[in-house]
């Protein structure tokens, strides 16, 4: 596993390699969401190398890396836009690919591949990971969901979120608060990683990120041609795991889905190997063994 550097318009980040010696051909784009960083993919990318090579760019405003210059935040499209450089500048652009998505990373997956059609082609499938694509995924009330919207907004404007972010995410006060708030999920070594990702991040960019998801509805266009494997947790307190499935079904021409007996949206921050297990079932890792032998056969 490598991590080099990686910039798009001015912005520094990094991107994660990963391949099992032995692993037949293949390439795997992971893409990671909100709450997240290369070193909480990296359990992640060593179970998917076994597939192929995997690569995990970090995105402009996540994971440590600056939001663009030019405008102090980054959109949605604009994530897509960065998504689409890094395919462009980490990617064998006479091979294809498939996309595994984490959570938020979906969106922007999906984002990307509206912007970015040529990318189309070479996607052989798309598989979610608690992924979500509009509003009508999340487990929030639809008479909640402009409300939340209009408070999410004004803590982005840049006085009110720099104050945030220096009284809140600098201070031990987060650590505190994440400490009282799930108590029955983290030790001390899990604990120092929560702390770690809610300030590696941009907040204005993440504030701003999700202001876009709760106006984000249906998408005018046709449905994209790619098949996606969709795996839901069973009990996962943020994205509603059928409704995701339906709204993916305006998006993609053929979509598939696994329930996962899994108590949480994703794998912790510091999940092995095991623990990771109940979120690649066998459905999802054989469509991308199937698309991968598709792909190395044209």
């Amino acid at each position: 596993m490598t991590i080099e550097p990686f910039e798009h318009r001015g912005s520094r980040g990094r991107v994660l390699s990963a391949r099992t010696p032995g692993a037949p051909p293949g390439s795997i784009l992971l893409i990671y969401g909100h709450h997240a960083d290369l070193e909480r993919m990296r359990t992640i990318a060593v179970a998917l190398s076994a597939l192929g090579t995997v690569t995990c760019p970090d995105l402009p405003g996540f994971g440590g890396m600056p939001p663009v210059r030019e405008n102090r935040v980054t959109t949605i499209d604009g994530l897509a836009d960065a998504l689409a450089a890094a395919i462009g500048q980490c990617c064998d652009q006479r091979e294809r690919f498939s996309i595994v998505a984490v959570s938020f990373g979906l969106v922007v997956a999906i984002r990307a591949l509206e912007r970015h059609p040529h990318l189309v082609p070479r996607v052989s499938a798309v598989v979610s990971l608690a992924g979500l694509a509009e509003r009508a995924d999340l487990r929030l009330p639809r008479r909640l969901r402009t409300p939340a919207r209009m408070v999410i907004r004004a803590a982005a404007t840049a006085p009110v979120a720099g104050l945030t972010a220096r009284w809140l995410l600098q201070s031990p006060l987060l650590e505190a608060l994440c400490r009282n708030f799930a108590r029955h999920e983290h030790d001390a070594v899990s604990l120092a990683a929560e702390v770690r990702l809610w300030r590696s991040g941009d907040w204005r960019t993440r504030l701003l990120t999700l202001a876009e998801i709760l106006r984000r509805g249906r998408p005018p266009t046709s449905p994209l041609p790619v098949l996606v494997h969709h795996v839901a947790s069973a009990n996962d307190r943020y994205v509603h795991p059928l409704r995701t499935v339906r709204t993916l079904e305006a998006r993609f021409r053929e979509v598939r889905f696994s329930v996962v007996a899994a108590d949480r949206h994703i794998p912790s921050a510091t999940a092995d190997l095991a623990a990771l297990t109940a979120f690649l079932p066998d459905a999802a890792l054989e469509v991308l063994r199937r698309h991968h032998a598709d792909a190395e056969r044209r």
